[in-house]
Order: C-alpha cells, then sequence, then structure tokens
C-alpha cells in the first residue's frame, strides 16, 4: 500500500485544475472581475484536490507516528515472513501494518475487545500478501469480526464448531482468534487462517470466488484458469494433494487459499511438488517467500 499514490495524485491534480477552469469559465459567464474569477478558480480547485488526495494526506500521517516496539516485538515473536525481510523492508512492512490498521475496521463479535495482537496478526496477514505489490489496496467496505474461537454454520461458538474463518460475497471477513494465533504459532504447517481469508478477498475483488486473483486481465487469469481446470478435474498435478490436503479440492476457491497458505508457509515444498503452481503465485505476489525478497523491485 503507498502512502502517496503518484499516479493518483497527478490524476486527481488534472481533475482539480478542470474543476478550477470549469469554476473560471462559470465566473466569467456570471460578471465577476477578473481578480475574483482568479482568486475564486485557485481557491475551488485547490479545496478539491486536497478533497481528492485526504487518503493520502490520511495515510502521511499515520506512518509518521513511529511504529511501538510493543508492535514490533510481536510481529517478530510471530510473523516468520516479518523476520526474513531486511531492515528496509520491515520498515515497509511495518507502514503497511499501520496503513491498514488505520484504515480497517476490526472489532469483536458482541462487542467483545479484540487484543492488539489479534489486529497486529490480521494485518500482517494482509501486508504479508501485498508486499510486492505497492498498488495493492485493501478494500473498506468489508468488516473484520473476530470470535474467540472457531463458530458454527449459525455464527455461534459451540462444541464442535469448526469454522476458523470466512469471508462472504458482500458481507464482513470472520476470524476465529484462536486459530489466528494457531497459525502463526505454526509458522510451517501450510495452515494459516489469516492468509487463507484474506487470499479469497484477493480472489473475489472482482466479485466471482473462482480461484483466480480477480485484478487480472482475461489474458493473465488464462493460465490460472488452466491451471486450476486441470487440477480440479484430476487431469494433473493430483500429487499435491498430500501437501495441500482434501480441503484444497472442494472448489476453485478453496484450491487457490490453500495454495496461498502453501506458497508462504511452506514455498520450498510447494515448488518442489508444483513448480508450475509455485511460479504462478511468485508472479502474482512478485516475492520469494523463502527470502521475502520482491522480485521485480517496488520504488
Amino acid at each position: 500500500m503507498r502512502v502517496w499514490a503518484k499516479s493518483g495524485v497527478a490524476f486527481n491534480g488534472v481533475i482539480a485544475v478542470v474543476v478550477g477552469l470549469g469554476c473560471a469559465l462559470f465566473a466569467l459567464m456570471a460578471g465577476l472581475a477578473w481578480p475574483a474569477i482568479v482568486a475564486t478558480s485557485v481557491a475551488l480547485a485547490g479545496i478539491a484536490w486536497l478533497m481528492t488526495i485526504r487518503q493520502d494526506i490520511r495515510r502521511h500521517f499515520v506512518v509518521k507516528h513511529p511504529f511501538p516496539d510493543e508492535w514490533h516485538e510481536i510481529l517478530n515473536r510471530s510473523v516468520s515472513f516479518y523476520r526474513k525481510l531486511d531492515e528496509p523492508a520491515k520498515r515497509r512492512f511495518e507502514r503497511d501494518v499501520q496503513i491498514f490498521l488505520g484504515e480497517q475496521r476490526i472489532y469483536g463479535v458482541e462487542g467483545q475487545e479484540v487484543p492488539i495482537e489479534t489486529k497486529l496478526l490480521v494485518a500482517a496477514s494482509a501486508a504479508t500478501l501485498s508486499h510486492g505489490r505497492p498498488d495493492w489496496e485493501w478494500g473498506r467496505t468489508r468488516d473484520i469480526v473476530v470470535y474467540p474461537k472457531a463458530f458454527n454454520d449459525e455464527y455461534d461458538v459451540a462444541d464442535g464448531a469448526k469454522i476458523a474463518g470466512m469471508v462472504q460475497e458482500h458481507g464482513p471477513i470472520l476470524f476465529s482468534d484462536r486459530d489466528l494465533k494457531y497459525g502463526y504459532q505454526r509458522s510451517a504447517d501450510g495452515y494459516n487462517v489469516g492468509l487463507h481469508e484474506l487470499a479469497h478477498v484477493v480472489d473475489l475483488e472482482d466479485g466471482r470466488a473462482d480461484g483466480i486473483p480477480g485484478d487480472l486481465n482475461w489474458m493473465a487469469a488464462m493460465p490460472w484458469t488452466d491451471r486450476i481446470h486441470k487440477d480440479l478435474t484430476n487431469k494433473h498435478g493430483r500429487h499435491l494433494k498430500r501437501l495441500l490436503g482434501n480441503y484444497a479440492y472442494t472448489n476453485e476457491a478453496e484450491f487457490f487459499a490453500v495454495s496461498v497458505e502453501a506458497f508462504f508457509e511452506r514455498p520450498k515444498k510447494l515448488e518442489q511438488r508444483d513448480p508450475e503452481l509455485y511460479r504462478l503465485l511468485s508472479h502474482y505476489f512478485n516475492v520469494d517467500p523463502r527470502t521475502g525478497r520482491v522480485i521485480e523491485p517496488v520504488d
């Protein structure tokens, strides 16, 4: 996530100029004197520009705050991807965490307080997926609701409940606090509900849960379509089942989400078992999960 989106700031500047010129034309037609026309046009253009970059301004002030030592300790203790990063990359990761927490609504079910560790793990999941893609923006239309532990189809925490997380097509993102923390405690088992559910958000970017990153154009999506079809129809890659597990083969969306978990938590094994799938994921996320290094440099 960028603090100042250069292309966006420039585009918004163009919009502001157009607003200013429109105001000048209107004032001229109204017969105002030139000093008044200039002053009014400049003022309104400036207001329009500030309104369009207000998100960038808010982010600027969010990341100006020092990253708390407590947050650093939690990330260093719990997030293996963060530990792999060099110092500049860690600063960028921390900035993404600050922005995410500053913009997203994270609250507990029935008004329960959400511990800062839990919020940080949710934000770290987002920062991990977008680390190599700084232009990615997490939408702010979904609330993030944290349950104390697994819940059932009725959204109740009850004995025997097994749902650790869920993303509704047009609704909130749901997490089990217990399962979220468990996933980060065991960072090499391929299970991470934070990465899994946010991978669903990536998939749903275009409104379809089809196992294909939602921001890809149709040409870039073709290899994904072919790859997932082969896997789910038993024509290719069934050897992955031992690594990904049965749940990955439920449907296209779950195959993508579980593959993302394996990519970040068991990258060496995924590359050994299926170099093609590993290549698709590394190309899309633009990161080598074994080292945390970005493949194509980002500014």
